[in-house]
């Protein structure tokens, strides 16, 4: 039902529902030349009511049905009063009773705040939202003094003339009865009778309340502006100051209002960067002191708000109205610069001032050093500016130019993939490096290709990498899940479904006995020995399987054949792997070093005595050494089983693919920093020693920074990255 309505005004909701609540006419009081003050209205409306007028007919605020010579009609809070029917399709309940069938005028209905409360029932009801989110008489009451509504004065034309109130109440989002906020969505389309127009909704959104008052009163008097003498003149300065906008701000303007429909309405968005001095520090004010959130390089954007008149910019149209919107600035300061931009508009009467105004508050906006939040919801504040510097960064990278850290190759931000750590690669990198450790099951492995960095692949990263390869990324999934499911301490595998062989393993959680049951077999077992469960009794050790399974292997048939292979597995782990001291998982070493690191718990710990370490200190003040004997014997017969023939033959099809050996000689060039020879592909001047991890150029010698080394040859266009050198 689209509820009652009150002078045939309705303002549409905003969601996708398309609801509409009733708006009361009252006069426009502002305050401003030519209206008249609440406090008039009210006391004009007192003496009126004191003066034996005769009564107001008695009609439904909804349907308009007579009711004269019917006591059906209930009074509402808002003052109005309806028919049994539509207050039941509205509110969804009977009215409740009314004592007598007195006109509004000699109701006397209390309407102090405890008295309105308890008509309205308890909160969080159907009722009490529904009325609590209407922009009722009891606003106007709380204004006026009174407790009766104003009836419109003769001189003013009900249908042109909006309420303050109604249309700041009409930009506001509605309730539910759950308290959840209807889907924004887009605007209902207005009702043909009303005079609200869709641009105009628009405005008022998101301003403060004072400022939404305010433009919402200065909006109510250009709209009462009729048209004159120039008209022509004022629409093609208007057209030419939106175009010269346009062209400045780009995307950054917006027209709110139709063609052709006065006033014009436009939301300007002023960014604002960070200087090149450093980011701006956001502080939280709490109680115990100022606590630190973060830094951004970005704020939001400062949205400038007007209305322009008819005549506009023509001396005769009279000043526009403005409002500001930031949300990192405060009401006093968007309040102080709103009223500097209308000292302004007072000054330069027949100018154009949209263009003027932006040029002023780039002025004024001065980018502090450090923001400080002291409002009740400062938190969302600065969880909104984060987020928006996110965006930014994310913006601007992808319109840069950027160094692939696997090929080196120069391309744009959007071409690649920007990795959590904020390093960057191409795509097809990336995808092989993901790829290789997919198809290897060593996921963990997977790491940002800079020296420096060790930070892991998003998982949205490698879900955008492996799109093009469902086979990988499906295995991905599963080497993801799995290595989850191993991370929990509470699960274990059941080993009936392990020595099938098929590659399944069954994921089952252990109690805190470690007794755990196999949902798909039905076996019960042991979580720490993987065994028959035995509540009350140790596990047995390592000799003990032994001595069980040695038994067991005595004997002929598939059981003895089985324990017997399970003899041989225990004895090779028993001889070649080392328990990790912090997880207890089993590590086999395969060559190198004494300093071994846990796959499964990142631990890093000594092969020869099993002790947790950090670092290599362990081996400078211990007996154990970072490599013996047999890791040197081994890597010495690996050398000498090398054919050195193998090394000329790839060295003649390395120097093969240049035709001349001069021309070879003119693609290496020394390192500027250790002296290695490092060779030159193709054209490309962008040069990286392997051995020291320099970037120089191969044109001028110049070592490049490591964090861009792209800006030699892009930015600052020292050299070509591309040609002869």
């Amino acid at each position: 039902h689209p509820g009652p309505s009150i002078g045939r005004a309705r303002i549409p909701a905003w969601g996708a529902s398309g609801i509409s609540f009733p708006v009361d006419l009252e006069p426009h009081v502002a305050g401003r030349a030519g209206t008249m003050s609440r406090w008039k209205a009210a006391k004009r409306r007192g003496q009126a009511a004191g003066s034996g007028s005769a009564p107001r007919e008695r009609k439904c605020g909804s349907c308009g049905a007579a009711g004269s010579n019917s006591p059906g009609l209930t009074q509402a809070d808002d003052g109005w009063e309806y028919c049994a029917s539509c207050w039941e399709s509205y509110y969804g309940e009977p009215p409740p009773p009314q004592p007598g069938a007195a006109s509004i005028e000699a109701s006397g209905s209390d309407n102090t705040p405890q008295a309105t409360q308890e008509r309205r029932g308890p909160a969080g009801t159907l009722r009490a939202q529904v009325l609590g989110a209407q922009p009722q008489q009891a606003a106007a009451d709380a204004l006026l003094g009174t407790g009766a509504p104003v009836d419109p004065q003769p001189e003013w034309d009900p249908a042109s003339v909006l309420s303050t109130e109604a249309l700041v109440a009409a930009a506001q989002p509605q309730w539910t009865e759950a308290d959840a906020p209807l889907d924004a969505g887009t605007p209902a389309d207005p009702q043909p009778d009303s005079p609200l127009a869709h641009g105009e909704l628009l405005c008022l959104t998101g301003l403060r309340p004072e400022a939404a008052v305010r433009f919402a009163e200065d909006l109510a008097e250009l709209r009462r502006q009729e048209g004159g003498k120039g008209m022509d003149e004022a629409h093609a300065q208007q057209a030419e100051e939106l175009e010269t906008l346009r062209a400045i701000f780009d995307d950054g303007i917006k027209v709110l209002s139709a063609e052709g429909e006065p006033p014009l309405l436009l939301r300007v968005e002023l960014p604002v960067e960070a200087d090149s001095d450093g980011p701006i520090d956001i502080f939280l004010s709490t109680p115990e002191g100022e606590v630190p959130v973060g830094s951004v390089k970005a704020l939001p954007p400062v949205v400038l708000t007007c209305a322009l008149p008819r005549l506009y910019p023509l001396a005769a149209a009279g000043p526009p109205a403005v409002a500001l919107e930031a949300v990192h600035l405060g009401s006093g300061s968007l309040a102080e610069l709103e009223e500097t931009l209308r000292s302004l508009a007072a000054e330069r009467v027949g100018e154009q001032l949209v263009f003027e105004w932006t040029s002023v508050l780039q002025q004024h906006l001065v980018q502090p050093r450090r923001l400080l939040l002291g409002e009740d919801n400062s938190m969302e504040i600065a969880l909104q500016l984060l987020a928006h510097d996110r965006q930014a960064r994310d913006q601007r990278r992808q319109r840069e130019m950027q160094t692939c850290l696997v090929c080196f190759d120069e391309l744009v931000g959007s071409q690649g993939v920007f990795l959590g750590c904020g390093h960057f690669g191409c795509r097809d990198c990336l995808g092989r490096m993901a790829q290789v450790h997919v198809a290897d099951f060593d996921v963990g492995a997977l790491r940002c290709p800079a020296t420096d960095c060790r930070e892991g692949f998003e998982p949205e990263v490698l879900r955008d990498l492996l799109s093009s390869d469902p086979a990988a990324l499906a295995k991905w999934e599963e080497a993801s899940l799995r290595r989850c499911l191993e991370r929990m301490g509470d699960v274990v595998y059941c080993p009936r479904c392990d020595a099938d062989g098929d590659g399944r393993r069954m994921p089952c959680v252990e109690d805190e006995d470690h007794m755990a049951r196999c949902d798909a077999c039905g076996f019960v077992f042991c979580g720490r020995c993987k065994g028959i469960y035995h509540p009350g009794t140790d596990c047995p050790t390592a000799d003990d399987r032994i001595e069980a399974l040695e038994a067991r292997a005595a004997g002929h048939g598939p059981e003895a054949a089985a324990a017997r292979e399970e003899l041989m597995t225990l004895r090779h782990l028993a001889r070649t792997t080392k328990r990790c001291p912090s997880c207890d998982m089993g590590i086999e070493k395969s060559e190198g070093c004494s300093k071994v690191i846990c796959e499964y718990c990142k631990t890093a710990f000594c092969w020869r005595c099993g002790k947790e370490i950090k670092g290599y200190d362990h081996f400078a003040s211990s007996e154990c050494r970072l490599f013996d004997d047999e890791e040197i014997r081994r890597w010495n017969q690996r050398v000498k089983r090398f054919d050195k023939a193998q090394v000329r033959a790839h060295e003649a099809r390395f120097v093969a693919q240049f035709l001349d050996p001069e021309q070879f000689r003119e693609q290496v060039y020394a390192c500027p920093r250790c002296k290695s020879m490092v060779l030159r592909e193709g054209k490309n001047n962008h040069l990286r020693c392997f051995q020291c991890q320099t970037h120089f150029c191969a044109r001028c010698g110049e070592v490049l920074p490591k964090s861009n080394p792209g800006d030699h040859f892009q930015r600052q266009r020292k050299c070509p990255q591309h040609g002869d050198p």
